[in-house]
């Protein structure tokens, strides 16, 4: 049985990329661009200025809507109910999700 060319491919030599500085990994292409693509590792476009601005926006919005609901639910209902437990439990995952998504983008790892 006939075998696709990428199946023989067994990924990069390990041993001569742990010999290069760390310095060069952000200057050795992973590939070849496309074809009237030219390589840009001085200053690539990004979109993280963009989704920053999206993020924040969506998560000041969440959090006065749960301020709204929690005022209403501890002074005027006066009684919180497990769906409110809910709420609040997602919302700080939300949070933390936010603040992975910060971090990544200052550590570079978020690339859009």
């Amino acid at each position: 049985m006939h075998r696709a060319h990428w199946e023989a491919y067994t990924g990069p030599d390990i041993g001569l990329l742990k010999t290069l500085p760390p310095e060069l990994y952000k200057t050795i292409p992973f590939a070849q661009p496309p074809p009237g693509v030219v390589a840009n590792f001085q200053n690539p476009p990004t979109r993280v200025p963009l989704s920053l601005g999206i993020s924040v926006t969506y998560l000041v919005i969440a959090s006065i809507c749960l301020g709204i609901r929690t005022y209403t639910r501890t002074f005027i209902v006066k009684k919180w109910g497990w769906d409110d437990w809910l709420v609040v439990t997602g919302f700080s995952f939300s949070i933390a999700c936010f603040a992975s998504l910060v971090l990544g983008y200052r550590g570079g790892v978020v690339v859009f």
